[in-house]
Order: C-alpha cells, then sequence, then structure tokens
C-alpha cells in the first residue's frame, strides 16, 4: 500500500513544484498530459473495490473537461494528492494482484450481459481474497459457478432430458431452469460430462454457498472460513471452468 501511495506521490511531483504548485508550463503538448492522465487511471486500477466512488468522480470531474490546462494539472494534481492520502491513512487499498478472467463468452453469448457481469465478479472474488474477506469471497465463487452452470444448460437445455439427475416436476417434465439449485446443475453438469470433478469433490462451502449467506447456516455449519478453505473453492471453481470452456 506504501508502494502505490508512493507512486501516486512520484506523479504528483510530475505536476507540481516543490512548493506543491501546480505546473502546467511542464507539459508542451496534450499528449504529454494526456499520458498523465492515463497514469493516474492505471494507478486507480490497482485500488480495490472502495474506491469505485473515487474514479467515477474523477471520470465526471467537469474540470478535467476544460480546455484550460491549468485548470486541468491543479484537477490532476488534487486527485493525485487526496488518492495518496486516502492510501496512507487505510481509507483506500490496493487490489492485490488479480488473474485476469478467462474468455467466457462461449457460455455466456446467449445471455446479453451475463459475460460482462462474471468478469466483474472474478475480479471481486479475488480482491475479497487478498483482503481477507473469505467468506464473501465464496460466497461469489458460488454464485459465480451457478451462473456458469446455467449459461451451459441454458446453451444446450436440449441434452438436459438424458441425465438421470436433471431436476424434474410431479409429472415427470423438467423444472425450468430457474428452479435449479447448484447441487441440482453439478450433478447433471458431471453426468453429461460437462465438468469432470464430481459432485462429491467440490468444497462443501462452495456446493453450499446459498446457505451460507444466512449467519444462522453458518453458526451450525462448524467450518473454518480461513483462507486454505477460500484457495480450495478457488482451486476447485477454477477446474470446474476449465472444464466447461473444454467442452
Amino acid at each position: 500500500m506504501e508502494n502505490l501511495a508512493q507512486l501516486f506521490d512520484d506523479l504528483l511531483s510530475d505536476l507540481t513544484d516543490q512548493h506543491g504548485a501546480p505546473q502546467p508550463e511542464r507539459f508542451q503538448s496534450e499528449e504529454a498530459f494526456a499520458q498523465k492522465i492515463s497514469e493516474y487511471r492505471v494507478l486507480l486500477a490497482g485500488l480495490a473495490a472502495e474506491s469505485r466512488y473515487l474514479r467515477k468522480r474523477f471520470e465526471d470531474d467537469p474540470n478535467m473537461a476544460s480546455a484550460d490546462l491549468a485548470v486541468r494539472v491543479k484537477t490532476l494534481a488534487t486527485y493525485c494528492k487526496v488518492t495518496a492520502r486516502l492510501l496512507n491513512e487505510g481509507i483506500l487499498r490496493s487490489r492485490g494482484n488479480i488473474a485476469p478472467p478467462p474468455d467466457f463468452d462461449r457460455l455466456t453469448a446467449s445471455i446479453p450481459g451475463l459475460s460482462y457481469l462474471i468478469d466483474q465478479r472474478w475480479e471481486e472474488v479475488q480482491v475479497c481474497q487478498n483482503t481477507g474477506a473469505y467468506l464473501a469471497a465464496i460466497v461469489l465463487m458460488g454464485s459465480l459457478l451457478e451462473s456458469l452452470l446455467l449459461a451451459r444448460a441454458t446453451r444446450d437445455a436440449a441434452l438436459l432430458d438424458r441425465s438421470k439427475y436433471a431436476l424434474r416436476n410431479a409429472k415427470g417434465q423438467l423444472e425450468a431452469l430457474e428452479n435449479w439449485h447448484l447441487n441440482d446443475l453439478l450433478r447433471v453438469s458431471y453426468d453429461l460430462s460437462w465438468i469432470k470433478s464430481s459432485p462429491s469433490e467440490f468444497h462443501e462451502l462452495l456446493r453450499k454457498f446459498r446457505s451460507l449467506i444466512h449467519p444462522w447456516s453458518e453458526a451450525n455449519s462448524r467450518q473454518e472460513w480461513g483462507g486454505a478453505a477460500c484457495a480450495a473453492c478457488w482451486r476447485q471453481l477454477n477446474r470446474a471452468v476449465e472444464d466447461l470452456l473444454d467442452t
């Protein structure tokens, strides 16, 4: 976190003199200043989710659209100074290392907007892991897995009837997919060879993620919620994602 704060301070020093006064004369072209704006955005992208308000405030700030370069330099310098202070005070945090999401489009193309949301959650899961919010990470992983399995089932709905584990109503007809639970989807996906790991291999915390949302269920589960359990769930999720994309 200190290193990231220092990077904002270094950027600030490129914009101001030793007394903190903005120095627009340092930029002989719009391209030179645009590079500093890009640097600030890159550094912002390295912050955890609580920085979203700051990012939006910066992107919407009318001063950054001013025709006066001096105004824009002063505004960017102010944002750099505020961001570094918030980091040093622990109000903002680094998001840590984030692995990019796989290409989910093959699974999610039939559902508009789903790929974007899954990409966002893929990042947020890792932010939670990096900051020690392990239970939140596991809940998000479960939601990710269920969404991907639902997307796979939607894409090949005609195949569901082949599985003996398919969820059916009292008349023996397939239930609508919105009535299926994660366990149902896992069993059918394994039966149809969409995933190679059997449902029994999936970590209990991940398979029962919905119940973990409720403190009562958490209190009665007698499970450990630490980093080891979270890492096990992350490995299982990645294995399932690889299987789904391969098939």
